[in-house]
């Protein structure tokens, strides 16, 4: 497995420590949440960067989304899916309108 490879894979799995969210996959990567309608990607190696799916219940992917050429790119993925779960709808709504 190339370095750069073993770098993208070590900064997905980040992803984690975030509580509900799972990381799995050595090769090909599979991220999830918790929730039934959250956010899942797959991502797939090809030669020299990873290629990024979203993915519905029943495994299905959609056309290619992202690249990730580089742990740059994933650490910048890992933020950006951290802020998407956190802004997801149907979460328990934390303001107090009195």
């Amino acid at each position: 497995m190339p370095n750069k490879q073993v770098q993208i894979i070590n900064r997905l799995k980040s992803l984690n420590s975030f509580p509900g969210v799972t990381v799995k996959g050595r090769g090909t990567i599979h991220i999830g949440f918790r929730t039934e309608r959250s956010l899942e990607f797959k991502f797939v190696w090809s030669g020299d960067h990873y290629i990024g799916y979203f993915t519905d219940d029943k495994g299905k992917l959609s056309q290619a989304v992202l690249s990730l050429w580089d742990s740059l790119d994933a650490i910048r993925f890992a933020s950006s899916y951290c802020l998407l779960i956190e802004l997801r709808a149907s979460r328990q709504d934390h303001s107090n309108p009195t």
